[in-house]
């Protein structure tokens, strides 16, 4: 997976913009394409799968430091999050 972006509220996560979801209904299987900024499309999968049913295109995708996924509506991390660092950050770093 590719480094994401860091950002910063009360709490530091790594986020990447969903671009489009993914519901395989004949599988089975749910997931987001996400674009950690470099243009290139990958799989995100929440911790929780409850949250794939809250998420539109434009939300976001959110990594934590213990390894915990979750998704933020757009407006809200919006509001309450700041860019720290760009590309290049690697996840071990967070």
């Amino acid at each position: 997976m590719t480094e994401w972006p860091k950002y910063e509220s009360h709490k530091i996560v790594q986020a990447a913009v969903i671009k489009a979801l993914h519901d395989d209904l004949g599988e089975g299987e749910k997931f987001f394409w996400v674009d950690p900024g470099t243009g290139e499309l990958e799989k995100f999968v929440p911790t929780e799968i409850g949250m794939m049913n809250r998420v539109t295109v434009g939300d976001y995708a959110l990594l934590y430091p213990d390894g915990f996924k979750s998704v933020s509506p757009k407006k809200v991390f919006d509001d309450g999050y700041t860019l720290v660092s760009g590309i290049g950050i690697a996840r071990d770093d967070i």
